[in-house]
């Protein structure tokens, strides 16, 4: 494939009982979290306790900057330019430790 694509959509599928996520693109399975560098950009799934109820106790940092799931399904969304990675955005989550409806 010699160009690149206008976009592309990784999903976050938590399990039932929210204690893994299955990322068709990662994994045959589900798992407990990830580490990810995309070109200058890192996105982070990770397990973590907190004060408020959060779905999954997981959260989802994009360059550090912290995201919740408000369902069970999140997409890492990759816009591309001529140059690669133009942006990156996660869907399906929130910054206010999805706690809020």
């Amino acid at each position: 494939m010699d160009q690149i694509p206008n976009s592309y959509s990784v999903a976050i599928t938590l399990s039932k009982d929210e204690n893994q996520v299955w990322v068709q693109e990662f994994n045959n399975g589900f798992i407990q979290g990830f580490n990810w560098q995309i070109g200058e950009h890192t996105v982070v799934l990770k397990k973590q306790e907190f004060s408020n109820s959060v779905k999954g106790d997981y959260v989802i940092e994009l360059n550090d900057r912290s995201y919740f799931f408000t369902r069970n399904n999140a997409s890492i969304i990759m816009n591309f330019n001529d140059d690669g990675i133009e942006t990156i955005a996660i869907d399906g989550v929130t910054k206010n430790m999805g706690t809020k409806n």
